[in-house]
């Protein structure tokens, strides 16, 4: 007498099969979130870094006569490069940066901006910018008297 073999999976082998695609995936998620996160921190504070810059090399330029700084406003998720003392002196020269809804941007500047001073690009602004996401990443960034910007 010949039993018939079935050939295919059964029920059980299926729903282990799902379980363990489930767990591979709910792990993953969480590190593919993380790292976006970590992109988007990284990439926030290095435009921002180059915008102090930029602002404070515009400032030295002999061309420009004129201070130049950078604004934050964290309510609308944007901060600007701006010519003059104050921000709002030439507002149709200002050079607005948006970043990510998931990041805070906090400073310990009087009236949320740095100015570098013409030509020697000096600032009395001196304090620390912390960029902070959702997750709780963070990454700051100093600035001197000296007009020395760092990334910490």
């Amino acid at each position: 007498m010949a039993f018939k073999t079935n050939k295919g999976f059964t029920l059980i082998e299926l729903i282990l099969v799902i379980a363990l695609i489930a767990i591979m995936a709910a792990v993953a998620v969480p590190t593919v979130s993380s790292f976006s996160n970590r992109a988007q921190l990284d990439s926030t504070t290095d435009e921002l870094r180059s915008a102090l810059r930029l602002a404070q090399q515009r400032a030295m330029a002999v061309n420009q006569d004129s201070a130049f700084g950078v604004y934050f406003d964290d309510g609308n998720k944007k901060f600007y490069i701006f010519r003059g003392a104050n921000y709002g002196d030439f507002p149709a020269e200002n050079v607005e940066f948006s970043y990510s809804g998931s990041l805070t941007i906090s400073q310990s500047f009087v009236g949320n901006e740095v100015d570098f001073d013409k030509l020697y690009g000096t600032t009395s602004d001196t304090g620390t910018i912390s960029i902070n996401s959702s997750i709780g990443l963070s990454e700051s960034i100093d600035v001197s008297a000296l007009g020395k910007i760092e990334r910490n």
